[in-house]
Parts: structure tokens; C-alpha cells; sequence
């Protein structure tokens, strides 16, 4: 009866969750959906509406009432396209119980269709429509343009605003329905190594603390975003930009006590928390996105112990996991995997050079092998010129 995580989602960062009636959906990111619990039918009561990034409207589910808008009262199984709305550059959805809202932003116009029996259409009757029609707004809104609209049982919101004076709340209104993940970015990090005062440090430090802490946070940071790769995302395509991952460690390695609090919550909240078999490529991007994190710590000549404890968190990942992972590295560029090669050779080269040769029995050097080992495996099956890792 209290909220629990939800840990098959471990990992994913997301941007939209939808819960209605029996059933939930969440929304990656790079636009994986993802649906569970009841499955009779269909985020109304009975069905489901997607949006694509170009504006496309799909729908499934129940169509009993023709809330589907293709222009039948059939259920559909999968995701078909909204014929009525193609090419209408949709912005906005919104699904109520038995109906479904289409917001055009371009034209200000609003498309309803479905059960309309409590004028939750806006079409000016109480009856159902099975294709998308435009909603009869008030003419005193003519100048007014619509921010959001809305969903509800057998009722349909639109928020509207008027001129600059509005600007403030719709860019509250958009923050509270925007990403349920926070990414890492070069202001945030700016911040961080800019702050001087105890209190702006303090401040810093529960930031720090809560992104680092997050692997959904890392999984949505640092995105390739030319040409929307990211949204490709696949074994095949990690859909990281790996100029922002160094960049971004590089800056934090400016300031000293910011990347110690960095390395300590990593290794003591964050690795401790993964999942070790996490849903789809973008909860593998974590594994892909600490190793430039320890080449700046082995720069600093800091300690191996980060390093050994990130090979560890790779090595409990549940068999078909690691194999998801091992097809990710085959698809980076040589010159990183070569960097991330080098990360564990770096480690296990220190190691063996100056502790004890009865350390040679730890665990955390038997780890860094092992994950060289897949590494290599990885290298030669993908034919990736890559320099050789014999230490």
C-alpha cells in the first residue's frame, strides 16, 4: 500500500510517465515506451495515444466509441496512425476515459473524437465522433494562444495564454510537466566548480549527490543530439556523444573537492544501487559513461579502488545484459575504445607495479582482468583496430 521502485525501469531515464485506469506507460528519452500491468484493451480507459517527434499521432486499443479516430468502432492490437491528422504537425495529446484530444499547434487548433455523450468533445452535441474534428473554441480566444490541454474522465481542459505577461507561467507549467529525469549539462557543472561560498558548496554538494547517485540521470546525460541520433538508439548505437561525456569530466576535475564528492558518491550510492539486469541499451549507458570519470581520476594519480568497483557493478550483470553491453563497445569508434581499454589497463598496471605481489589473490584484480578479457573478445570479433592490452 506504499510507494515501491519500480526496478525492471531501473536505470531508464524518462521524460514522461502516464498513469490511467488499469494500466501505465512511461516514455524514455530517446523514445522508448514502455507499458505494463493491465492489457484487456488498451492511457484512457481503454486505449492509447503516441506521439511522434514529426508529429505523427498513433493509436490503440479499444475503439468501441471510436476514440481511436479511424474512423471505425474496431479495436486495434497494435499502434496505427491517426489518417485523419497526417501531416497536421501534431504538438499535443491527451487521452480522456472514452476519448482522445489532438492539439495542431501551428494553427492553434484542437481536434477531438471519440465519446462525445457529455460534450467532452467540444463539438457543441452529445454524440461520439469517429474521426478527429476541430474543437469549436470560444471566439474571445482568437487571440489567445493555447499552452496545454488537457484530459480528464468526461471532461476536456485547454490552458490558454495572452501575450509576454504569461511567459512565466507557461514555462512553469512546461517545467512541471516536463522530464522526470534531470541530465547532467555543462551549466549545472559550471556551477558547481564556479561555487565558493559554504553555503552555494552545501547546496552543490546535494546536487551532486542526487544526479551521481542516479543511473537514470547519467543514462539521459550527454546525448548525441546531431541529427537526433540519440533517438536510434541500439546495441548497435549508444546514442552518447563521448566529446560531452570527456568534456564534462574534465571540468569537474578543475575543482578538487568537486570531483572527490563525485568519485565518493559513484562508488557508495550510485554502483551500489544498479540493477543487474536493466531494461533496453539506454540503462547500459551508465557502463559506457564512468569509464571517462576514471581516466580523469587516473590522471590525478588517485586511487584504483573506483575503478576495481566499477568492473565489479559490469561483472554482476546478468549474462544477456553483458552481452547487450559487450555489442555496445563494439560499436564505439577504436580511438574510445582504445581510451576505455586503457582505463583498465591503467588500473591493473598500477596495481601490480606497486602493492604487494599477495594482492595478486584480490578479487578487485581478478575483476579488471576479467572485464579486459571481454573487452578483447569484444575487439576481435568486431575486428576494431584497437592497440593490443597486454600490460
Amino acid at each position: 500500500m506504499s510507494p515501491k521502485p519500480l526496478k525492471s525501469l531501473s536505470g531508464i531515464p524518462l521524460i514522461q510517465i502516464n498513469a490511467v485506469g488499469d494500466h501505465s506507460f512511461a516514455l524514455s528519452f530517446s523514445g522508448d515506451v514502455f507499458g505494463w500491468d493491465k492489457n484487456t484493451a488498451g492511457c484512457g480507459g481503454e486505449h492509447t495515444a503516441v506521439l511522434t517527434k514529426g508529429g505523427v499521432v498513433f493509436t490503440f486499443g479499444s475503439g468501441r466509441y471510436g476514440q481511436l479516430g479511424h474512423n471505425s468502432l474496431r479495436d486495434e492490437l497494435q499502434p496505427r496512425v491517426v489518417g485523419q491528422l497526417w501531416g497536421s504537425k501534431v504538438t499535443q495529446i491527451a487521452c480522456g476515459r472514452h476519448h482522445t484530444l489532438a492539439f495542431v499547434g501551428p494553427s492553434n487548433k484542437i481536434y477531438s473524437f471519440g465519446h462525445g455523450e457529455q460534450g467532452q468533445l467540444g463539438n457543441g452535441v452529445k454524440i461520439d465522433q469517429s474521426v478527429p474534428l476541430p474543437v469549436q473554441l470560444p471566439d474571445q480566444i482568437d487571440d489567445q494562444k493555447i499552452e496545454h490541454i488537457f484530459a480528464g474522465g468526461n471532461h476536456s481542459f485547454a490552458l490558454c495564454t495572452l501575450g509576454q505577461e504569461s511567459e512565466e507561467r507557461s514555462n512553469n507549467l512546461r517545467s512541471s510537466v516536463g522530464k522526470v529525469t534531470q541530465a547532467i549539462d555543462e551549466k549545472i557543472i559550471y556551477k558547481w566548480i564556479s561555487e565558493c561560498d559554504s553555503k552555494s558548496w552545501k547546496k552543490g554538494q546535494k546536487e551532486i549527490t542526487k544526479m551521481f547517485s542516479s543511473a537514470s540521470c547519467l543514462n539521459g546525460s550527454f546525448l548525441d543530439k546531431s541529427c537526433d541520433k540519440h533517438y536510434q538508439t541500439s546495441p548497435k548505437q549508444s546514442g552518447l556523444d563521448f566529446s560531452l561525456v570527456r568534456g564534462a569530466f574534465r571540468k569537474l576535475a578543475k575543482k578538487g573537492k568537486v570531483l572527490t564528492e563525485v568519485e565518493a558518491v559513484v562508488q557508495h550510492t550510485l554502483l551500489p544501487s544498479l540493477y543487474e539486469e536493466p531494461i533496453g541499451v539506454e540503462s547500459l549507458r551508465v557502463y559506457l559513461v564512468l569509464p571517462e570519470l576514471l581516466r580523469v581520476l587516473h590522471k590525478q594519480h588517485r586511487r584504483t579502488d573506483l575503478t576495481e568497483a566499477v568492473a565489479a557493478a559490469i561483472l554482476r550483470l546478468h549474462p544477456d545484459k553483458l552481452q547487450v553491453l559487450g555489442d555496445c563497445w563494439s560499436s564505439l569508434k577504436p580511438s574510445v575504445m582504445t581510451k576505455h581499454i586503457g582505463v583498465w589497463k591503467k588500473a591493473l598496471s598500477g596495481i601490480l607495479r606497486s602493492e604487494h605481489i599477495l594482492r595478486t589473490r584480490d578479487p578487485g584484480i581478478k575483476h579488471l582482468l576479467q572485464v579486459l578479457g571481454h573487452l578483447h573478445r569484444v575487439s576481435v570479433h568486431a575486428s576494431l583496430l584497437v592497440l593490443s592490452i597486454h600490460l
